[in-house]
């Protein structure tokens, strides 16, 4: 299923499987963001649960340009990321993974702050661990290293091959690719890349 319309600033990806139980209030988590100018793509990964029903359940939202359905699953996420990347039209990409939800102010305060700034290519915000039954777990995984520098709003700005170097060399501080906003004409050149051929460690 394919709607035609403008291009949105943003294009956000959800890739799923076998996650129906989380779907519906992860969908409305984003269709309720303050911000509302994205695109909605639909990737499921063929599922065995509910998933597909759940999705046509949204097929004539304004949002929604892409559902994509596979009849045979591809056995790895990031197979899906692709296929997202690819349908992508907007200035930034959020991969919204299916089993997270999302504050409603998240995607006004990413796209604010890199708008600020043409050089930023990434950017990510903390998250709230939730066991499945959206219930808030004790440990803090937000830890941003000993060289912490943020300014009166709250954030800070790295470069990127020192935060590489001293920051994500030593543990994974973006921890959960729901977190992040980035652009995608920093995917130029990356298509293709071995990266898609990974199993695990998607985050």
């Amino acid at each position: 299923m394919e709607q035609i319309s403008q291009r949105r600033m943003v294009s956000v990806i959800i890739p799923n499987y076998n996650y129906a139980r989380f779907l519906d209030e992860r969908i409305e988590s984003i269709l309720n963001q303050s911000f509302q100018d994205f695109e909605l793509i639909l990737l499921d990964d063929a599922s065995t649960d509910d998933s597909k029903v759940i999705f046509r359940h949204y097929e004539h939202s304004s949002h929604i340009t892409h559902i994509c359905i596979n009849s045979v699953n591809s056995g790895s996420p990031f197979v899906q990321w692709e296929k997202g990347f690819q349908l992508a039209t907007g200035k930034y990409i959020w991969i919204a993974e299916s089993d997270d939800l999302s504050d409603p102010l998240f995607l006004e305060k990413m796209v604010a702050l890199m708008e600020r700034d043409e050089g930023i290519s990434v950017c990510f915000s903390g998250s709230i661990l939730i066991d499945d039954n959206g219930q808030a777990l004790v440990q803090d995984e937000d830890l941003w290293g000993k060289n912490k520098s943020k300014n009166n709003d709250g954030y800070a700005i790295f470069g990127g091959i020192d935060y590489i170097k001293h920051n994500l060399y030593w543990k994974n501080y973006i921890y959960n690719a729901s977190a992040v906003l980035f652009r995608k004409d920093c995917l130029s050149g990356m298509m293709n890349s071995s990266c898609f051929k990974m199993r695990f460690c998607g985050d």
